[in-house]
């Protein structure tokens, strides 16, 4: 959004917005994330977000989480007493998109761990999605297309829906799920580890040339990472990554 906005090209075609007006240096650092977003906007086109609705207030409440997370430092034991869940946070978890605090935890929490969800996540890709959809939707049409905003939000800016993470989520085996469930903070990783070796034995393995071999023959002959990950005693994540490295992305891959 900033290069369709502000680049030497959205410069010429707003030449007459005051926003050029500004002293350079409050243009870039003086200006919060957010404020930009309406400031911007007003003064390149007369009009702008709405403050107090949405998606802004999302996008208020992700900078904040995003300000917060870069330079948050853990106070005293991992508890909730001397590391209080902040008030955003507290709201994101009523909403469930944020994990709720367990106060029979024995290892205790830090509010970031309560983020680390695909719920937390989807919120914050979504509140952007939404955010750059809706500036897109106020500027005039010929700017959208003389400097490609259109075509970027829509190539760059896809919303996760809730099916795609159920359907990700069943796509998943039991080990890769486990992996992925919150953790205490200071769990051993070992039995976690033996959970995965059980399901998958060559987990974690150096990958020889042999196996390579065998992996280019499997996927050119059309099979399904989670049958290639069971034929070779890897997780499909693994599976996955290798295909990547190995330059396999276009061969076929089902079953």
């Amino acid at each position: 959004m900033n290069e369709s906005l502000l680049s030497e090209h959205a410069g010429i075609l707003t030449k007459k917005s005051a926003f050029w007006e500004l002293e350079k240096d409050w243009r870039e650092k003086a200006v919060g994330l957010l404020d930009k977003i309406v400031i911007v906007l007003q003064l390149h086109f007369g009009c702008a977000l709405p403050r107090g609705q949405e998606p802004l207030n999302s996008m208020r409440q992700l900078i904040k989480v995003r300000n917060e997370l870069v330079h948050y430092k853990l106070k005293g034991a991992m508890t909730k007493d001397q590391n209080p869940i902040p008030k955003f946070v507290q709201d994101l978890v009523e909403r469930r998109i944020a994990l709720s605090y367990d106060e029979k935890n024995p290892h205790g929490y830090v509010w970031p761990q309560l983020l680390a969800c695909s719920e937390g996540i989807r919120w914050a890709h979504n509140t952007a999605c939404r955010t750059a959809h809706a500036m897109t939707d106020l500027v005039p049409k010929d700017f959208a297309e003389q400097t490609d905003m259109r075509t970027l939000c829509d190539a760059n800016f896809v919303e996760i829906t809730d099916q795609e993470v159920k359907k990700h989520w069943k796509s998943m085996s039991d080990a890769e799920r486990d992996a992925r469930r919150p953790e205490s903070p200071r769990q051993d990783g070992r039995d976690r580890l033996r959970a995965i070796k059980a399901r998958h034995p060559r987990a974690y393995q150096r990958w020889s040339e042999e196996e390579h071999t065998q992996l280019r023959r499997l996927v050119g002959e059309g099979r399904s990472e989670k049958t290639i990950a069971a034929m070779m005693q890897r997780q499909p994540s693994a599976i996955r990554s290798r295909i990547f490295k190995l330059g396999l992305l276009d061969a076929p891959q089902g079953d």
